[in-house]
């Protein structure tokens, strides 16, 4: 992409031979230091995290010396309080984001047990809380049922696919970290992840319509096939249920609607979402923070997706029991769609077979990683930001811990994970101090799935209650503020953000991010190519004390600004011409990727700084 100085005098003597007899363009040996420097950088571009945690101090020793001796049982107790307040959020988010990747509801508890202990280790951000969250879980989703037919039959080959899955996700991870690329995830711009993640809501949204109506028929999923026909992107699912909405129930005359379930997801799903809405008015401030009533709120706002699975399970049962005649409420009663048995005890440890398309999943965990990780990366920098701990921060650190326990958590019941938004933002608001706060709510989930009685009660959980958890947890997901905002200041940034939304909701998650993505390179590169106030390449035409023209640039010579370098050149030549001026010093400014690659084709040469120039004696060049 960009040139070598030996190339670059090549196309400067061509762009010009047209005008001069003889063109000089001035070069000057790389200096031994400079050597040395980009030696030492190609070194530095690989990143190996084996030391746990090594660019922070250990957070357990918090507790014990420094300025936390003094106060460390009130910060042991916020670390306590904020990890069983999370624990109490993730068992039935978790549950939920499980169904949502259609898996056993009990393996989005397991998710976030390996993979967070891993990230107490190796993790640079305090109060992250890694696990299931709703975009990773749309889209292990939407992969299981492209490559799994009958995984709603057959629940251990889905587990074993999200396992895979997992697995070349945390390869994903390390890779990226070990090359150091954590901060290259800045190169996908805000519009494209804004877009994505207002899209990826929508289709979830649209995949817990099956739950959410109760939908006594088989629905399709993106990638699924259904009657030998396949669902390859969203609007199919969508004409589907338009073609669908009147049908009766086979071999009933029922509707297809269960209306109990209706009742149920609706009935949770509206005081959840005048909770969210009650929340995001009524932010936490350090008046309110003084106030027991506002903390007493504060705390019961958190446990009201708990709260509401109690109660819906309670109806469920109280329904499901009480159907014993042939009456249609009783027949609908019987038809709603609960969790059903959840085994009890941590028998967790499995090892996945390699049995799927590898090549084909691998392709497919690069989307996912690279989502989970934007999130995960700027759920980190927003609280770090708050706390003012950003200097604890690290891209790559990041990587290497949610790959390890990517890696970790595939031989351990877990399908991909990373940094949940929701639960991140209820840890910091719950006061939390160091990781140990993850430690409290392993230690919640542990015993959760380990207790016969607390396994059984999840029996009657209505998955039409999951998807109102669902329902509540993706509103602040869809980003219309930031769509409205890019409208008022960038219009190129509303194309973006308005063309990945609209292609992920249409089509599906991949295709979506690749037109984002495409849609960004191609708004930069006009903007580039069509706006020179906005060009990387900055060019300056003058005459130096002996009457010759002088042109001076400073930027990066690349694919895009190589073509303007040679359009001006020419005009300059052609002004030349007319002043019948016979001779040009080109004068460019350095470049680190001119520099290296001059050094790894063995021309030990680099283009003249313009500093270094203008410090030196002119010399014409005729």
């Amino acid at each position: 992409m960009f040139q070598t100085c030996q190339q670059f005098k090549d196309d400067a003597q061509h762009s010009v031979s047209h005008f001069y007899e003889e063109v000089k363009v001035e070069c000057i040996p790389t200096r031994p230091r400079d050597i040395q420097n980009i030696k030492r950088s190609i070194r530095h571009s690989f990143h190996i995290p084996w030391i746990p945690s090594i660019h922070r101090p250990g957070w357990l020793l918090r507790y014990l010396v420094g300025p936390y001796n003094n106060n460390w049982v009130e910060r042991l107790v916020a670390d306590l309080i904020a990890g069983l307040t999370v624990a109490l959020t993730l068992i039935p988010q978790g549950l939920s984001y499980a169904n949502l990747a259609n898996l056993p509801p009990i393996y989005g508890l397991y998710s976030a047990i390996v993979p967070a202990a891993v990230y107490i280790i190796f993790g640079s951000s305090m109060p992250l809380a890694i696990g299931p969250n709703a975009v990773v879980s749309l889209m292990t989703g939407e992969i299981i049922a492209e490559l799994v037919s009958d995984y709603q039959t057959d629940p251990d080959e889905a587990v074993n696919c999200a396992a895979l899955l997992a697995f070349c996700c945390g390869i994903v991870f390390t890779t990226l970290s070990i090359f150091n690329m954590g901060d290259y995830i800045r190169f996908i711009s805000f519009p494209v992840i804004s877009g994505f993640t207002s899209g990826a809501a929508c289709v979830i949204g649209l995949s817990q319509l099956k739950s959410a109506l109760g939908m006594l028929i088989s629905v399709p999923q993106t990638g699924q096939t259904i009657d030998g026909k396949k669902y390859t992107y969203n609007y199919e699912v969508m004409q589907y249920y338009i073609d669908h909405w009147n049908d009766r129930a086979p071999g009933t005359d029922l509707q297809v609607e269960n209306p109990y379930a209706i009742k149920i997801c609706f009935g949770l799903y509206i005081p959840l979402l005048f909770v969210v809405f009650l929340k995001t008015y009524f932010k936490e401030t350090p008046e309110r923070k003084k106030s027991r009533l506002f903390r007493a709120w504060s705390f019961l706002s958190n446990m009201f997706p708990f709260i509401a699975i109690v109660i819906g399970s309670l109806i469920a049962k109280s329904l499901i029991k009480g159907a014993d005649g042939d009456s249609d409420d009783d027949l609908y009663a019987s038809k709603l769609d609960i969790v059903g048995d959840v085994p009890s005890g941590l028998d967790i440890i499995k090892t996945p077979k390699f049995d799927q398309d590898m090549g084909s999943l691998f392709s497919k965990a690069v989307a996912v990683a690279l989502i989970s990780f934007m999130e995960s990366w700027s759920v980190s920098r927003k609280l770090a930001d708050e706390r003012g701990e950003l200097y604890y921060l690290n891209a790559s650190q990041e990587l290497w811990a949610i790959g390890i326990g990517n890696l970790l958590g595939s031989v351990s019941s877990s399908y991909p994970v990373s940094g949940s938004f929701s639960r991140s933002s209820l840890s910091h608001n719950s006061g939390v101090k160091t990781p140990l706060s993850q430690v409290m709510t392993i230690a919640v989930l542990v015993i959760v799935v380990t207790t016969p009685d607390l396994t059984e009660a999840m029996h009657y959980i209505p998955k039409a209650g999951l998807a109102a958890i669902i329902f509540a947890a993706i509103v602040k997901l869809i980003g219309v503020p930031d769509l409205w905002s890019a409208w008022k200041h960038s219009k190129k940034d509303f194309v973006t953000m308005l063309t990945t939304w609209i292609f992920v909701l249409t089509f599906d998650t991949e295709i979506g991010l690749i037109a984002g993505i495409a849609c960004s390179i191609l708004m930069f590169l006009a903007d580039v190519a069509f706006n020179p106030a906005n060009s990387p390449l900055l060019l300056a035409a003058a005459k130096d004390n002996n009457g010759i023209d002088l042109v001076k640039m400073e930027g990066d010579l690349n694919f895009v600004t190589v073509g303007r370098l040679k359009y001006f050149i020419t005009s300059i030549t052609e002004l030349s011409v007319t002043k019948k001026l016979r001779s040009t010093r080109f004068q460019f400014q350095s470049f680190r990727d001119s520099r290296y690659q001059s050094l790894a084709s063995g021309d030990e040469e680099e283009v003249r700084p313009v500093e270094d120039f203008e410090k030196q004696p002119s010399s014409a060049s005729s």
